[in-house]
Parts: C-alpha cells; structure tokens; sequence
C-alpha cells in the first residue's frame, strides 16, 4: 500500500514536536492538528465511529462531537471536504445523528448482513441520512417507517 500513502512532516502544535505523518487522502489526529494539516489534503476526513480493529463493534456516540467541531471549522474556514464515518453505521438513528452532525459519506460493513439485497440497504442508508440532513433526524428506536409519517 506504500505507493498510495503521502508523507507530511510538521510540527505538533499539540506538543510542539516535529511528526511524520503518513496517509492517503483521510487523517485520524487530534483536533488541535487540523489547522496545520487539513489545509494541506483538502479532501476529506474520517471520523472512525468504534475502536478500530474489527467489524461489528457498537457504535460510540460521542464521536458526534467530533464530527460537528470538523465541520464548524471548515465552514468556518469556506473548506469544502467531505467528513467519511467508520464505524457501526447502520441504517437507523446512527447514520441519522452522523449525517445530521456534519458528515456526509458513510462506511457500512456488518449493519449491511442485514439485508438479503445489499440495495436495499443501501437505499434506506441514503434515505435516512438525507432526510438527517434536511433536518428530519429519525430517533434512536425508530425504523425508516417512522419518516414516512
């Protein structure tokens, strides 16, 4: 994978110490890196949403935090990036709340065995998260059903 990977090297504003950081185009850092390193890529940045390391892990809702500060600081910034999320997205209240914080481009892997046709899943994926966007958020324990009331 090495020919896919970019290195920067910089200071820590953190620490104050010189990094390396090596990535493709998305970044897991610290909030405080942002403003020293999300100027350079541009493109987007993923929010892992469970410890990484293997499928099926439940979802940790206090990365929405996260989420909405990466996105005050680009809009604050006039950046146009795309923030990804990784991590126990399914088609319910956690794309909702993920969508409706800020992102905009979801990795679905084990929510996915949940349907015998991946297109469907991927439809109600897209349905809840747009309707997060405008503002309709479906509610933890609900289902789709509910935002066709």
């Amino acid at each position: 994978h090495g020919k896919f990977f970019t290195s920067f090297v910089g200071q820590n504003p953190c620490s104050g110490r010189d990094v390396n950081f090596q990535t493709r185009s998305n970044f897991g850092f610290l909030p405080c890196l942002f403003s020293s390193i999300l100027p350079i890529a541009r493109t987007e940045v993923l929010v892992m949403t469970v410890n990484p390391g293997f499928g099926g892990q439940k979802y940790i809702p206090t990365m929405l935090d996260k989420i909405r500060e990466i996105r005050k600081w680009g809009v604050d910034r006039g950046l146009d990036f795309d923030i990804e999320v990784d991590g126990g997205v399914k088609a319910n209240w956690t794309i909702a709340q993920c969508a409706d914080a800020g992102a905009n481009c979801f990795i679905a892997g084990s929510g996915m065995f949940a349907y015998d046709d991946l297109s469907v899943g991927c439809q109600e994926l897209r349905t809840i998260a747009e309707a997060a966007q405008k503002g309709n958020v479906l509610p933890e324990g609900e289902t789709i059903e509910w935002l066709k009331k």
